[in-house]
């Protein structure tokens, strides 16, 4: 009989539980994910009113910011605008 390969440490015997409770645990994200589809629909409402929104990233999270705005823009009317946390604050001061 043949041996699975297995990540270190891990037993063959302990995969088909690990890879069960992966996909439970997959599935309580998906869950918690369509809880959240109400408050997004109140945000929707929300910006609807809005004629302009800054989204604000830093680092790692810049890149997120820009395809944030870009993705709005394209569905929206809004014009949101990208900026860099630091580089806003400097601003204000």
């Amino acid at each position: 009989m043949r041996k699975l390969a297995s990540a270190p440490g891990e037993s063959v015997s302990n995969r088909p539980c690990s890879f069960a409770s992966a996909i439970i645990k997959r599935v309580c994200f998906a869950a918690q994910t369509l809880e959240l589809d109400g408050r997004m629909r109140e945000l929707a409402e929300h910006l609807k009113k809005e004629s302009s929104m800054l989204v604000f990233g830093r680092g790692h999270n810049f890149a997120t910011a820009l395809e944030t705005a870009l993705k709005v823009r394209y569905r929206h009317t809004l014009n949101p605008k990208p900026y860099q946390t630091l580089r806003a604050l400097r601003a204000l001061m």
